[in-house]
């Protein structure tokens, strides 16, 4: 089977959500299955992942360690084509992970998607509002 996982979050983040995805990325290929992973530019040198596929990003934002990645370039979404998943993989429901909706419709292939983070719980890094934020998030989260 052909998997396609996308993430708004990668190394150099060695957080929870990429070592779930290493975990699974090892996991799925060990059981003979193809696997590739959509993430943000890490603005650091290319490292030697050939199933790795950067999407350029705004990084730091809002003086974090994240970063907020663009649109998939043409040259992602034709790599994606090329590759030609069986199901995609969503890590997130923002940013990349609406991408990974975007294209499996357009694929026509099922979507997937599990949820690492409590959300609600950086709400408060948005700087826009009181607790109303975190069940505005978790409301979109849900959904």
């Amino acid at each position: 089977m052909k998997i396609l996982m996308f993430s708004n979050t990668f190394f150099p983040q060695n957080g929870g959500v990429t070592q779930s995805i290493l975990t699974a990325y090892r996991q799925m290929t060990a059981l003979g299955h193809e696997v590739r992973l959509v993430a943000p530019d890490a603005q650091e040198p290319d490292d030697e992942r050939p199933w790795l596929m950067r999407v350029p990003a705004l990084p730091r934002v809002m003086g974090t360690e994240w970063t907020v990645p663009r649109p998939l370039p043409y040259r992602i979404r034709a790599g994606i084509e090329r590759f030609s998943p069986d199901i995609i993989h969503a890590h997130h429901p923002f940013l990349l992970g609406r991408s990974a909706v975007h294209m499996a419709q357009r694929m026509k292939v099922p979507c997937v998607f599990t949820c690492h983070t409590r959300y609600d719980l950086y709400a408060h890094l948005l700087r826009l509002g009181g607790p109303w934020m975190a069940h505005l998030v978790n409301d979109i989260v849900t959904r």
